[in-house]
């Protein structure tokens, strides 16, 4: 978001593909957007808010369709989804280090052979000459000894966060007024639910006093008031979006540690709404 606000004061022509009430890019209206001038599409592969899962492929033929560049942002997916980048349609594709278990502040930048880019940080020949610096060995090593690990446990992980997220959501059965926001089919490791008449700031500081760590929205907004950009483009109202919370699971977590959260919340729920 922050890079296409940047290219728009730059004196480009963004525009914003819609999304349908589930979180995906309305590929039919993907479609009348798109022009033959249309430089590139970019698009998360996997929403770090709601989990749902972009229509990846189906956008990148649409680009090609256009002569445009296709860009995915895969860091949210890659602990989850086997990537393939012939497969995806992908001419680059990015991913970071930490969503997987690596090293924080390295990640991986693929650029389809032929693609021809800016330098990303001017200065030395490292990085293929797209941004100078030493690099990080020990980080780039890193990086990929647990992304190996990652690929090689993908199906375990998967079934794993798949059984804590039932687990905790028939840990809440007993409350009414829950929504989840986004595809119920999404991502295993996030949960992000609407609770009825509860400000999501209010909940979130008792939870975080009981050890439990929560977000309203991204970890990249998570010192902002404002309600989340991806919950409202959903079509959710102010409200709503304000009474949303985010869960993500990790696979160091326990069953214990699942149930313990899941009883935390009922109990918080119900205080604030009768507070």
């Amino acid at each position: 978001m922050a890079a296409a606000e940047k290219l728009s004061r730059d004196g480009f022509d963004v525009v914003y593909l819609p999304v349908t009430e589930n979180g995906k890019v309305d590929l039919a209206a993907a479609k009348e957007l798109l022009t033959d001038d249309t430089a590139l599409v970019a698009v998360m592969a996997a929403n770090n808010e709601t989990g749902a899962l972009q229509p990846v492929r189906e956008l990148a033929e649409l680009a090609k369709s256009k002569g445009s560049l296709f860009f995915t942002d895969c860091v949210q997916a890659a602990p989850y989804l086997p990537l393939d980048v012939a497969e995806l349609g992908a001419d680059m594709l990015s991913l970071s280090a930490h969503k997987f278990y690596g090293p924080k502040g390295c990640g991986v930048l693929y650029i389809r052979n032929g693609v021809k880019t800016e330098k990303l940080v001017v200065g030395g020949e490292q990085e293929r000459g797209l941004r100078g610096g030493t690099t990080n060995v020990p980080a780039v090593v890193g990086l990929a000894a647990a992304y190996e690990k990652t690929v090689r446990e993908i199906e375990t992980t998967n079934e794993k966060l798949r059984r804590f997220r039932a687990l905790f959501l028939d840990g809440i059965s007993g409350l009414d007024g829950v929504k989840i926001n986004g595809d119920e089919n999404g991502l295993p490791a996030i949960l992000n639910l609407c609770f009825d008449g509860v400000e999501n700031a209010a909940f979130l500081y008792k939870m975080d006093l009981q050890g439990v760590c929560l977000a309203a929205g991204s970890a990249c907004s998570s010192a902002s008031l404002k309600p989340s950009h991806v919950l409202t483009a959903m079509g959710l109202s102010e409200t709503e979006a304000k009474s949303s919370v985010r869960f993500s699971f990790g696979k160091d977590n326990t069953e214990a540690e699942i149930l313990r959260g899941a009883a935390l919340t009922m109990e918080t729920v119900r205080a604030l709404r009768e507070f």
